[in-house]
Parts: C-alpha cells; sequence; structure tokens
C-alpha cells in the first residue's frame, strides 16, 4: 500500500498541473502563445494529469511506473516545443531520437486514451495504425502502396496532421477554455440557479423530478457540454428526488442520463464537435449555435414527453412540497445566469468564441466575488475553479 503521504503528495501535483495548465489557457486568450507552445504544454500537463489521477494507489510499483509515463510524456512534448523549427525542417528525414520520441508518444497517447475515454478508443487508434503499417499488403481498393516505419512516425509526431494537429489545437484552446467557464459559472452557484427553476416550473406536476431533470440538464448544457459533468452536477440533486417519489433507480438514472446527453448539443456551450465543425468548414461559431439549437430543442422535447408518458403510465406522484423552492429563492439566483448571458450575446455579436468565454469567466469571478464575503474561502473557489482541467 502507498502511505498516505506520498498519495498527498501526489494530489498536491496533481492540483498545481490542473491549475498551471488553466492558467496558460487564460493567457493565451489575452497575449498568444505560440500553437507549438501551446499545444506541447497541453498534452505535456495533460499527461502528468491523467498519469497522477489514474494511477493505482494500491500498488507502489504501479504508481510508480505510471509517474514515468506521465514525466515521460511532458519530456518528449517539451522535446517537440523546444525543437519545433528543427523538427519541421527535418520531417521528412527524422533523427533515431526523433523517431524514439515519436514512437513512444504514440503509445503513451493511446494508452492514455484507454485510461481516460476507454478501451473502445485505443483499439480504434491501433486499428487504424496497423492499417498504416499493413496496407500494403491488402489487395486492391483496400491497399496502398506501404509506407516507411521512420515516414509513419514521423507523420504522426512532427506533422500538423499527426498528433499535434489541428484536434490538439482546438482542446487547447477553445474546448479548455469553455471548460474553465463551466466550472467558475458552478462556482458562482448558476448550477444551483438552474436546478431551481427546473424544480419551480415542474415541482407541482405528476412526476415532477423527472421532467425538473430533463429541463436543468438542458439549462446546465447551455454553460458546459460535458455529458458527464452534466450527470454529476444535477444528477446528485434530481435522482434522490425521482427515488423519493417512486421513480424507479435504474429508471432514474436513465432519464439522468439520456438529458445529460443533450446538453452537448444544446448551445451556447456545446462539445468538442462544434468547435471541429467551425474550424473544419469555416463557418462561423455564431451561426452553428443558431442552427444547433432547432436539434437541441427537438431532442429535449422528445426526452420531456418520453418522461412525462412513463410518469402517466405509471401514475408517478408529485414531488414533496417541501422540497419545492419558493419563487423568492428562484428569484434571487436569476442574477447568477449573467455570465451566460455574456457569453451568448457576445458571440452573436460576432466575438470569437474564446474571447466570449473570457469575459463570461470574469463575470463569473466578479459573481463570486460579490457572494463570498471571506476571503479565503473567494481563493478556494478560485483554485477550485482552475483546477477542473484535472479533475
Amino acid at each position: 500500500m502507498v502511505s498516505s503521504k506520498t498519495l498527498g503528495f501526489y494530489a498536491k501535483v496533481l492540483l498545481a498541473a490542473g491549475v498551471f495548465l488553466s492558467l496558460v489557457h487564460l493567457v493565451n486568450i489575452v497575449y498568444v502563445i505560440p500553437s507549438h507552445i501551446l499545444r506541447s504544454l497541453h498534452l505535456g500537463l495533460l499527461f502528468i494529469i491523467v498519469y497522477m489521477k489514474f494511477a493505482d494507489d494500491s500498488s507502489t510499483k504501479a504508481i510508480i511506473f505510471s509517474t514515468i509515463k506521465g514525466l515521460l510524456g511532458f519530456s518528449i512534448c517539451l522535446y517537440y516545443g523546444i525543437t519545433f523549427d528543427e523538427l519541421v525542417m527535418r520531417a521528412v528525414a527524422p533523427t533515431s531520437l526523433d523517431l524514439i520520441c515519436g514512437a513512444i508518444l504514440i503509445l503513451l497517447v493511446i494508452d492514455a486514451s484507454a485510461r481516460t475515454v476507454g478501451l473502445g478508443m485505443a483499439v480504434v487508434a491501433i486499428c487504424f495504425i496497423g492499417y498504416i503499417f499493413l496496407g500494403g499488403y491488402l489487395p486492391g481498393e483496400l491497399g496502398h502502396r506501404g509506407y516507411s516505419l521512420s515516414r509513419i512516425i514521423g507523420h504522426l509526431f512532427i506533422t500538423s496532421n499527426g498528433i499535434f494537429g489541428s484536434m490538439l489545437q482546438m482542446s487547447a484552446t477553445y474546448i479548455a477554455v469553455f471548460t474553465i467557464l463551466g466550472a467558475y459559472l458552478e462556482s458562482c452557484g448558476a448550477s444551483d440557479a438552474f436546478i431551481n427553476i427546473a424544480l419551480k416550473s415542474t415541482g407541482k406536476l405528476q412526476g415532477g423530478p423527472a421532467l425538473a431533470a430533463v429541463i436543468a440538464s438542458c439549462l446546465f448544457g447551455t454553460v458546459n457540454g460535458s455529458a458527464v459533468v452534466n450527470v454529476i452536477t444535477t444528477g446528485t440533486f434530481t435522482i434522490p428526488l425521482m427515488k423519493g417519489v417512486g421513480i424507479a433507480p435504474h429508471v432514474a438514472g436513465a432519464v439522468e442520463a439520456a438529458a445529460s446527453t443533450g446538453g452537448q448539443l444544446m448551445p451556447p456551450v456545446m462539445g468538442a464537435g462544434a468547435f471541429i465543425m467551425a474550424d473544419i468548414t469555416g463557418i462561423p461559431y455564431s451561426q452553428i449555435i443558431i442552427h444547433a439549437a432547432i436539434p437541441a430543442i427537438i431532442y429535449f422535447l422528445g426526452v420531456f414527453f418520453g418522461v412525462f408518458l412513463y410518469i402517466k403510465r405509471d401514475n408517478i406522484p408529485p414531488v414533496d412540497p417541501s422540497k419545492i423552492p419558493s419563487t423568492e429563492a428562484m428569484l434571487k439566483g436569476m442574477h447568477l445566469l449573467l455570465p451566460l448571458l455574456v457569453v451568448l450575446v457576445m458571440i452573436l455579436m460576432k466575438y470569437s468564441p474564446m474571447y466570449s468565454a473570457f469575459y463570461g469567466i470574469l463575470t463569473a469571478i466578479a459573481l463570486v466575488v460579490l457572494n463570498t464575503k471571506n476571503v479565503y474561502k473567494f481563493f478556494v473557489k478560485m483554485r477550485d475553479s482552475l483546477r477542473t482541467i484535472a479533475f
């Protein structure tokens, strides 16, 4: 077993890495960091975070091995950032050190994706890399002329079509900043405001908590494009309420999961897909969110009426009136939605999504200042919001 002192040290390193990474992304909005430096820092620090967070703390050997992999990934990313100009010049003829670093980085990316996203993503990556190696032996249209090991590693490691390509740039800019925005909105209490609005509007209806779960997930989806975060934030409150009115636990979980999944579709803050669409197609993000609103609303209407029919079929009773927030409590939290309004208005005014998110963050920080009288608690909230990328 690993000692509590060692685990405490790893927790501090994880916290520091998350805070520093968030600060890098915020600085990049005001002072543009060269893209190769930003991408190398982004991926390098994520390696440390992933391997620190997912290390098996039941085994000293396992946690040491994970630490080595995290530091190795960070070192290779620094090597890429520092020697970028030289790497680009010799992209077609990489050195032995380039090939070794590239091969290790490819394996680490596959391993890290298996730890975080799941084994399925890693298997897909392995299959496509395997096709590059073996495609030269396939007959007909499925085959290709074949590529050497040095060219494959050089392409995936050095060029902008590989690991350090546009998808990583998207993660290091738009996705990271909107993730931080969601954390600050939660710090200022916006998630509680969403839940109060949802419960107040549906609390007196039959099976109100289930309908409130759909509405709350829809509202929270406007500020956070992650289905997982949506479940954690709204589900911790709505699932117990659904169980309390007689809805089976597995059904309560299914309702919350289905509703939270739609949060990825709800503008203005959506999942990575919206930013990728804007980058590849060249369509302004402001236009994408306008058109995305239609399928998002249709999705939530479908979930809402599906839940409504289930409630009627099983004759689920309304929620206890004592658990419904008062009108005063709901109105008192309406100002917490101001950061979302700032983001939406700025995007529609053709400001970039990053600047819009940045001013949304500043607005949320201002609300935290107004709502937090204790200076120490304020800095704790700021720290916890910045570490959100790590946790």
